[in-house]
């Protein structure tokens, strides 16, 4: 019998066979990863430790992702790896799979927040109430909340699980992914660890279990598009 994690539902994309080199492990998921996390450290190295999410943040963050796919499908591409076949086809019912989805990821991370305030409450007001600055236009609110979700469910758990998996197993490579996803959201602080990581957790193992990566990239959406809602501009 096979394990849970890895029984994937009907019509969903089917494990890849295809084995991921060293080379190409450490080039798709390591370039990210170092340019992301540089980010991280060089805002966890300010003084000022307010995240401000402006259009200038967003827009900088779209620009090296899309530039990131720009120079990474192609080569993946010739290495035999398809966005289809890692995401299964797109269906109406993951939109209502994702909001689910959304709320289970949404139930996580309240219960990571809960523990946190619980074992350090002056802490967590300070996060609760200096952590996010700044405002952002509608289009970087629509822009980010579309693209963003997109490139890092592809790049996380399209990519990385299946490479991964290729040569390491399943179950690490799921570990390995929800790490370095936490990793290059460490410019968050400690929400990278109460917020971050509870949902990747839920995200990673949805998709190992079922193959389905649409009903994840609608959560993200959700996520996302809320988030930065919060941070509209206010014009009078």
């Amino acid at each position: 019998m096979s394990s849970p994690i890895a029984t994937a539902a009907d019509g969903a994309a089917q494990p890849t066979t295809r084995r991921a080199t060293v080379f190409e492990l450490l080039l798709v998921l390591g370039l990210p990863t170092a340019l992301f996390l540089t980010g991280s450290i060089r805002s966890l190295a300010r003084p000022d430790r307010a995240l401000q999410f402006n259009d200038a943040r967003i827009a900088s963050t779209l620009i090296i992702e899309a530039v990131l796919v720009v120079l990474l499908l192609p080569l993946l591409r010739r290495r035999g790896w398809r966005p289809a076949d890692v995401a299964g086809a797109p269906e109406p019912s993951d939109v209502f799979r994702g909001a689910g989805l959304w709320l289970v990821a949404m139930a996580s991370y309240f219960v990571a927040w809960v523990v946190f305030s619980l074992a350090a409450p002056e802490w967590a007001e300070t996060v609760r109430v200096h952590h996010f600055t700044g405002g952002l236009s509608t289009v970087m609110i629509v822009g980010g909340a579309v693209f963003n979700p997109l490139f890092e469910e592809f790049l996380w758990l399209g990519y990385g699980v299946n490479a991964l998996a290729s040569r390491i197993g399943l179950r690490r490579a799921c570990v390995m992914s929800v790490v370095l996803r936490v990793a290059v959201h460490t410019y968050q602080g400690v929400l990278a660890f109460v917020a971050i990581l509870p949902v990747s957790v839920v995200w990673t193992l949805y998709y190992a279990r079922t193959r389905r990566l649409w009903p994840v990239v609608v959560a993200h959406v959700i996520l996302d598009a809320l988030s930065f809602a919060l941070l509209a501009k206010v014009h009078p």
